[in-house]
């Protein structure tokens, strides 16, 4: 029952919205974004690689943290051969930080603070005659309950953006912990625009079809 009350709270990119706290920071986080399109010096090796090694035609495991650094790599590579737009590059490079942290939260690792703040909130459940299975829905309750809710959204927005420095993508940390409208919004715009048969970052870097604008239509 407990995985299912934790499944219940990982919503990857949905969660709390905070408001912009630095206006700089936003600033200079997305200039960092658009300082990486360099030329494509580094895809092709990249490629090569990955194909000789069948990176891309395997399951990955994201529980693996070389796994996920490999992905947000060829991310990365990507975005600096203007194969990707700076939407697409944040949809690639969190995807496997997503996958890694949700891992995480399931396996225990943030135990140690996530594990108090459940019990409270079980304790609240139970008092209110709700089961195991039970929730209140959006919008209702008892306020007690939703203010430990953000606390335990809180310990795990902290962890995901360790690990988004952790795996030298402190650019989007910055955006992330400022501005999450904005992250948001790129995010999901970038989900959106990679076709179905692209959401693997390895398949845009071995097809020969034009790059993407941000809209998600072939640069010219």
């Amino acid at each position: 029952m407990a995985d299912r009350k934790r499944a219940r709270h990982l919503k990857p990119m949905t969660r709390r919205r905070r408001q912009l706290a630095e206006q700089n920071a936003v600033i200079v986080a997305m200039e960092a974004l658009e300082s990486r399109a360099g030329g494509e010096s580094a895809l092709p090796e990249l490629a090569h690689q990955r194909r000789a090694s069948g990176t891309g035609r395997k399951p990955v495991d994201w529980t693996e943290p070389a796994a996920v650094a490999d992905q947000i790599e060829l991310a990365k590579a990507l975005y600096q051969a203007h194969r990707i737009g700076t939407q697409q590059y944040v949809f690639y490079a969190c995807l496997p930080i997503e996958h890694l942290h949700d891992s995480r939260i399931m396996a225990g690792h943030y135990d140690n603070e996530l594990k108090p703040i459940d019990r409270e909130m079980d304790l609240i459940r139970q008092r209110e005659g709700l089961a195991d299975d039970e929730f209140w829905p959006s919008g209702s309750g008892p306020s007690s309950y939703h203010e430990l809710e953000a606390r335990w959204e809180a310990v795990v927005d902290r962890y995901f953006a360790a690990l988004l420095n952790e795996h030298g993508l402190d650019d989007l940390r910055v955006l992330y912990e400022t501005n999450r409208t904005e992250f948001d919004r790129l995010r999901e715009r970038g989900r959106r625009s990679a076709p179905a048969a692209t959401q693997s970052p390895h398949l845009v870097a071995t097809s020969k079809s034009p790059p993407l604008t941000e809209t998600g239509s072939a640069r010219e």
